[in-house]
């Protein structure tokens, strides 16, 4: 018969907080918005073309929008963010 093995290095590293890559919590959430299918698929043309992310794309318009409404460029009625949580 073989001799005993030695499991200590599996009691050390049971204490271990490393975990694998895959397992780590997503810092992202998920969304769902309806919309036309038509501009669905302008807005999808868009990522496609600059080779971004939805959630990438979203935040180019979102910071863009924002630069407009503080340069009072946006539609009359318009709120900031900060603005409309605020009411």
């Amino acid at each position: 018969m073989s001799s005993k093995l030695d499991f200590s290095v599996l009691e050390e590293a049971k204490g271990s907080t490393r975990r694998w890559r895959s397992r780590d919590s997503n810092p992202t959430v998920q969304m769902s918005v309806r919309m036309a299918e038509d501009i669905y698929e302008r807005f999808r043309t868009h990522c496609e073309l600059d080779r971004r992310t939805n959630g990438e794309m979203l935040e180019i318009m979102m910071r863009s929008y924002e630069r407009e409404l503080k340069a009072g460029l946006a539609p009359q009625g318009a709120k900031s963010p900060d603005k409309a949580r605020s009411e």
